[in-house]
């Protein structure tokens, strides 16, 4: 909307996978973003609700039905939900993997030496984690905002820890 105010008219904008939802910039191209937004450029690490893409996807499929039983009213094409989804996987793994009676130092080692599958990240996209590195995310795809849909432009691109 500013931008189009300022008449600023970039060619590409560039935006953090948490601020780039469907949902997020839909929001802005009805607020008078227009076609400017369809300039977007960010990353995606975990399956994208709103593209039915996922639709027949085992853990699309199971992230709406947690939806169903526990947030019925929640839009589950809203990429939020999916990342709470998500990120409530992850810590029952890490609590898992803490042991039966779960520590703070037990669970800190788990974090430190992760290397797990979530049903919710991109196919190839681990939660893995080592010495010195503690982020859990390593891959990432590229994608375009165009009328209404994040569109892959890239291939899964994953990090080498330490590199």
């Amino acid at each position: 909307v500013f931008a189009n105010a300022l008449k600023w008219s970039p060619t590409v904008i560039y935006t953090t996978g948490v601020t780039a939802t469907v949902t997020i910039l839909a929001a802005a191209q009805r607020a008078g973003g227009g076609d400017l937004v369809n300039r977007t450029l960010t990353y995606l690490w975990a399956k994208d609700p709103a593209n039915s893409k996922w639709d027949s996807d085992p853990g699309m499929i199971l992230y709406k039905q947690v939806l169903a039983k526990y947030a019925p009213s929640a839009n589950a094409t809203d990429w939020f939900g999916l990342y709470g989804v998500a990120t409530a996987h992850a810590f029952v793994q890490l609590l898992t993997k803490a042991g039966p009676n779960p520590t703070r130092v037990g669970l800190m080692k788990a974090v430190r030496a992760w290397n797990e599958t979530n049903p919710f990240l991109l196919p190839g996209n681990r939660q893995k984690t080592g010495p010195g590195d503690q982020f859990p995310i390593n891959c990432i795809q590229i994608a375009k905002f165009t009328d209404g849909k994040l569109l892959p432009v890239s291939q899964l691109q994953c990090e080498t820890p330490g590199k």
